[in-house]
Order: C-alpha cells, then sequence, then structure tokens
C-alpha cells in the first residue's frame, strides 16, 4: 500500500488534510480475486470557542483482477460543544456516518472499502454483527449511523460518557461475498440495523494505572430476521511500565 497525507492551516481555527490511499488487496472473500483500489479524500476541522465543527469525505475507485470495477463513497460529520467552565465540564457531540453499500442492481462494487481501519472504530458490539454480512470481522460498510453523545468529568480522575446510536443499511447484504449473506438472520425488508446504547466510565488511578468498564447494548431493527438483544461488556485495567 501507498499513503500520501497533508496538513494545511487553512486558518488560526480551520484545519484541512487532504489524503490518497493505494491499497492491493490480494486475498477477498467474494469471487472476483484480488483488488487494486485507490482512495481520495479530505478531513476538516473548525474551531469556534467550546464549539468544534469536522468532517470527513472520500471517494474510492478501482478494479479487481476480474474486470469488475469499485466505487464506493464514504464520509461523516459532526458537531461539539464543550462547557469547561461549569459542574463535570459536560461535552455534547452529534455525528452521521454515511458508508455506501453495493448496490445489487449494477455491475460494479458500490460497497465502502475501510482499507486500513477495520477495528472497533464505531462499537465494541456491532463490528460483530458484520462478520456473516462481509466474511470480514470490523469491515465497516453499508452503513448510516445517527449518533448523540455526552461526556461528563466528575473528578479530574473520572470521567463518564454515553451515546446513542440509530443505525441503518444503505443497501440489502451484498451478494459480492458469496453465501454468507444469503443467511436466514437478514430479513430483506427493512433497512433499519436497530439501536445501539453504550456507556463507559474510565478512572485513573494513578499516573501509570488506568481503567474503564465499558458497556453496549444493541436492539437489532428489522433488517435483521430474529430482535433478541445484545450486551458487550468489557472491563480493563492498563498498567504502563
Amino acid at each position: 500500500g501507498f499513503v500520501a497525507y497533508g496538513r494545511v492551516k487553512a486558518m488560526d481555527n480551520l484545519t484541512v488534510e487532504p489524503y490518497y490511499i493505494y491499497k492491493r488487496e490480494d486475498t477477498d472473500t467474494g469471487p472476483d480475486g484480488k483488488l487494486d483500489i485507490n482512495a481520495m479524500g479530505a478531513h476538516i476541522v473548525y474551531k469556534y470557542n467550546n464549539w468544534k465543527f469536522g468532517g470527513e469525505y472520500a471517494h474510492q475507485w478501482g478494479e479487481y483482477d476480474s474486470g469488475r470495477d469499485r466505487r464506493a463513497n464514504g464520509g461523516y460529520v459532526y458537531v461539539k460543544r464543550s462547557y469547561n467552565d461549569i459542574m463535570w465540564k459536560p461535552g455534547f457531540e452529534l455525528r452521521y456516518v454515511y458508508l455506501s453499500g453495493d448496490d445489487p442492481d449494477t455491475d460494479k462494487n458500490e460497497a465502502w472499502n475501510p482499507l486500513f481501519s477495520r477495528w472497533p472504530w464505531m462499537s465494541e458490539l456491532f463490528i460483530l454483527t458484520l462478520a456473516p454480512e462481509t466474511g470480514i470481522p470490523a469491515y465497516w460498510t453499508n452503513l448510516q449511523l445517527y449518533r448523540a453523545g455526552i461526556n461528563l468529568a466528575f473528578t479530574a480522575k473520572t470521567k463518564f460518557s454515553f451515546a446513542y446510536n440509530y443505525l441503518r443499511a444503505n443497501e440489502d447484504p451484498s451478494t459480492h461475498y458469496g453465501v454468507l449473506n444469503t443467511s436466514s438472520i437478514y430479513s430483506r425488508n427493512s433497512k433499519s440495523r436497530g439501536d445501539l446504547f453504550q456507556g463507559k466510565l474510565s478512572y485513573r488511578f494513578t499516573k501509570k494505572i488506568d481503567g474503564y468498564l465499558l458497556i453496549e447494548h444493541m436492539r437489532p431493527g428489522d433488517f435483521y430476521t430474529y430482535d433478541d438483544s445484545a450486551t458487550f461488556v468489557r472491563w480493563q485495567l492498563q498498567v504502563r511500565i
């Protein structure tokens, strides 16, 4: 792979970060073989007093060994507001994420490719639902996410955050990923992936010891056949030497 990344201070409060990425994927869960893919986009952040506005957009294009084209679009926008001069220093966030899905009515594959970002980006729990859909865990694609969140600092050492997320798909599960997406777990009569709740309590014991408790709960929407809720819990204690 290859990455070219720039950073421009357009104004005192405005930063623009353009980039270009090339990646050769030697393995793929679909029938089209290896993939050469490019991505070009930019990340923009504007700060004004205690407000922060940001966003990112990228376009992807490439071709499989089979000759099939890959075209995709993805990005997000957010606004944050912090209140550092009142009790618990609350901060608020609104965020929207869009990652294109594969349109079954075209010969191209329009599904967003997360490239080097196959990790628990927005959720530890939700990435588990992507594995049977794409064949790859944390393969962020075919998604709209609407988020509202709050974070609090109870003390200098104790912090808490909570977020509500509404998730949608843009397309039905893609046929590009072979038999995996034909599973009966997908209803194919709705694009609503469901509601995701996230809470995290963190505490810093010393300069070298800290920990957190993370709880996520998801209520699946009609995108899925079954409506059983799921809960993810993680407790972590970190010691730096």
